[in-house]
């Protein structure tokens, strides 16, 4: 398990430092859809999930002035199950996420490919969620947000390298896709919401 951990965060490394030379190591390497789910996203979506369950429950998340201010904490049950399912949505959003991409690709020029789309997907999300581990301290969660924001430019350069997109369609095909995800996920998120609020202390 330390040398899975290891290896992923040293290629996570290299797609944030070097994306180009990474996208194209990626490309090239042969990864079944179990080591893409299981060594690379289940690992990065329960660090993130260890980040929050630690920050909710011991810490707590900060309430903005202009709500009150204060801060909120969780059981340690709530933060658990919260923990949990946001786990469970990662995962599903992120394989949804792989399934847009190989839609959307040839109405862009690109090349639909199951394996590539998920390649895309999962380390275009991963080092977000890798990042989310800085969530011990919630207030530090604009970290992850600025990596989610990295990852936008990470989708834009790795489209072109793993779905063979035209340079001059890999942004409106990134943009689409991003967009897409983002509907699905609202409805999704409606869906969960009274879940969330049951189980997680929302």
């Amino acid at each position: 398990m330390k040398e899975k951990f290891l290896a992923l965060f040293d290629k996570l490394k290299n797609l944030v430092l070097k994306p180009k030379e990474a996208w194209a190591v990626i490309a090239n390497e042969e990864m079944s859809v179990d080591y893409l789910l299981k060594d690379v996203l289940l690992i990065a979506a329960i660090l993130s999930a260890v980040g929050q369950f630690i920050g909710r429950w011991l810490v707590g998340t900060p309430i903005p002035s202009l709500m009150g201010g204060g801060v909120i904490k969780l059981t340690f049950f709530e933060s658990l199950i919260a923990s949990v399912l946001t786990v469970a949505l990662q995962i599903v959003g992120i394989w949804a996420f792989a399934k847009v991409l190989n839609y959307l690709a040839p109405r862009f020029g690109a090349v639909a490919d199951e394996n590539r789309s998920l390649k895309l997907a999962v380390f275009t999300t991963a080092p977000v969620l890798f990042a989310g581990i800085v969530n011990i301290i919630p207030a530090l969660g604009i970290i992850v947000s600025l990596m989610g924001l990295y990852s936008l430019y990470l989708l834009y350069v790795g489209a072109p390298v793993l779905m063979q997109s035209p340079k001059n369609k890999a942004l409106p095909y990134c943009i689409v896709s991003i967009v897409s995800i983002a509907v699905i996920m609202i409805i999704i998120s409606i869906v969960t919401a009274p879940l969330m609020r049951t189980f997680g202390g929302y």
